[in-house]
């Protein structure tokens, strides 16, 4: 029993490091005071958001159908999508 929750305890540092590294390369790429200053990016987000709903349904999908144990493939894409939603939340923030 112990070995699974070390297991989730591990899985979900993995991801939140993945989600960390996503949320920084985003930002890098497009600052959100950046978006907030020019109203020809305003949709920026919006679109972001719009395209985690395919993202989220194929990570869910790909981690149920994923075989044995969930190796780093999933948490790397469950990285990206939480990188992602934060960058769109702290963006729609600004």
């Amino acid at each position: 029993m112990e070995s699974g929750r070390a297991s989730r305890g591990g899985r979900v540092m993995r991801v939140a490091a993945f989600a960390a590294v996503v949320f920084g390369v985003e930002w890098r790429f497009a600052d959100p005071l950046a978006i907030a200053a020019d109203p020809t990016l305003w949709a920026t987000p919006y679109a972001m958001l719009f395209l985690c709903v395919p993202v989220a349904l194929g990570v869910w999908t790909y981690s149920v159908t994923a075989v044995g144990e969930p190796g780093i493939r999933v948490d790397a894409l469950w990285g990206v999508l939480v990188g992602t939603l934060g960058y769109v939340g702290l963006t729609f923030l600004t």
